[in-house]
């Protein structure tokens, strides 16, 4: 599949321009399409929920958007569905596997845009409809600088993105066409060679890099794959355009992309970086893999406790000295900073993603932080913020969510949440007011789809 090498042009959200009726029985639809036969070559491509409240969020999510459509209609042989097509079903309530099955298609792509910290994260999901749904960025998830528009640092993190969005569009690829994934052997010894190519460009080079961890990632041991074709000569070629590289975004995507690697090779460069570097953001990085891999060879705690004491950023100061904590150290700093309503909003959700999601795995969630994360659910200034902080909640078999849940059903919001709190309630039916919550959203609410999810939920989970 080729990559695009055109930039975004102006960012423009055209493809939610359209004004689409959504038909209200998304259960009828389910339904209906049972008998369907899906296209295994159809791939529909939904519209990216944006989970921040940055005004500028919706240019950015037009943005993916569009490369993810200019991807995939690349791939030869690949049916796109996209735009109008698929609008009635974005707000839906249904899963994508379901929506798969509702347009006849194999497959799904969905995403999220978040940021954070001056960045944007992009999680993208390929959920196939014959092996069951994804978790968000289980697939892909990358992040690139903020976007500056009619900035030259603007047009290379479009060509970054562009780049990183064909990555994903190639895994899409080889997951709806398996006899087209290349040899992995091949592949990686191409890309270990071009970047041991010194006449090529340090961004060339490094875009060999970004593609490893896409090819390796079918392995079966993928860790040690990893570790293995990014050592030796390789580690010390990246470590060198780490260090001597103009672009400080480059020198960053570098440090990050190293993550795992174990080559004793890379101390040296690490600890020059964290001690030299004129970027906060390359600093943290080299910190980051100094504390996950060599944190017990000769000289690097000793650094370390030294750049977190003098370090001129409090940023990289702080993020230094979480690094150099034991796990649950970690745990106790996210937990305070999740429960201290001091701290700003942005400070606080970031900490209860990292708290919560540990390593892959999900830490549990006791009354005191549920509490204030139904404060920040109901304190945040966008809807799609309020949505996902709830959605960390769901499957939570917490009473103190009852109480807010049904106010949230009584302040009727979006369908999101309507439905979301729907569930949930089902969950607690023997709890004072669930029941008349549930009636009243049953016989009186607008949406056809909701009044049916609420009789679901009244049945009880063994209907």
């Amino acid at each position: 599949m080729k990559l695009l090498s055109r930039c975004c042009p102006a960012l423009l959200l055209c493809f939610w321009a359209s004004v689409v009726v959504a038909q209200d029985n998304p259960a009828a639809l389910k339904g209906a399409s049972e008998d369907l036969v899906l296209d295994r070559y159809a791939v529909a491509v939904l519209p990216l929920k944006i989970v921040s409240d940055d005004p500028s969020a919706a240019e950015f999510a037009g943005a993916v958007h569009e490369a993810l459509n200019d991807v995939l209609l690349s791939v030869d042989g690949l049916h796109v569905v996209s735009g109008g097509l698929v609008l009635p079903y974005s707000d839906s309530g249904l899963t994508s596997v379901e929506i798969a099955r509702a347009l006849g298609v194999g497959s799904v792509v969905s995403g999220e845009i978040w940021s954070h910290d001056d960045k944007w994260a992009v999680l993208l999901a390929h959920s196939d409809a014959s092996r069951g749904e994804l978790p968000m960025g289980s697939s892909s998830s990358f992040r690139v600088e903020r976007i500056s528009s009619g900035e030259s640092s603007g047009l290379a993190d479009l060509v970054e993105l562009r780049d990183r969005v064909a990555q994903f569009g190639e895994h899409v690829e080889g997951s709806v066409f398996p006899e087209r994934r290349p040899d992995q052997v091949q592949l990686i010894a191409e890309m270990r060679a071009k970047i041991l190519d010194t006449s090529l460009s340090d961004t060339e080079r490094v875009q060999g890099l970004w593609a490893m961890p896409r090819v390796i990632n079918a392995s079966p041991s993928y860790v040690e794959a990893r570790s293995q074709a990014l050592s030796g000569p390789v580690a010390s070629a990246l470590a060198q355009i780490a260090t001597y590289s103009d672009n400080a975004r480059l020198r960053t995507t570098v440090w990050m992309a190293l993550t795992g690697v174990d080559d004793p090779g890379l101390v040296a460069p690490l600890l020059s970086a964290l001690a030299n570097d004129v970027n906060g953001g390359v600093r943290i990085e080299a910190a980051l893999r100094l504390a996950e891999g060599f944190r017990y060879s000769p000289g690097v705690l000793e650094a370390m406790e030294y750049a977190a004491e003098t370090d001129p950023s409090e940023r990289v100061r702080k993020r230094i000295r979480f690094a150099t904590s034991s796990e649950e150290e970690q745990a106790q700093e996210l937990r305070a900073t999740i429960l201290d309503t001091s701290a700003s909003y942005n400070a606080r959700w970031s900490a209860l993603r990292e708290f919560h999601i540990n390593d892959g795995a999900y830490r549990e969630l006791d009354g005191e932080i549920i509490v204030s994360m139904v404060d920040m659910a109901r304190s945040a200034e966008n809807s799609r913020v309020a949505l996902s902080v709830w959605a960390h909640l769901t499957g939570t078999e917490e009473p103190h969510l009852v109480e807010p849940l049904i106010e949230e059903l009584k302040a009727d919001p979006g369908d999101d949440m309507k439905s979301l709190a729907v569930r949930e309630l089902g969950r607690f039916l023997g709890y004072s007011g669930v029941q008349e919550a549930l009636e009243r959203v049953a016989a009186q609410d607008a949406s056809l789809k909701i009044r049916e999810m609420a009789r679901q939920a009244l049945d009880g989970p063994d209907r």
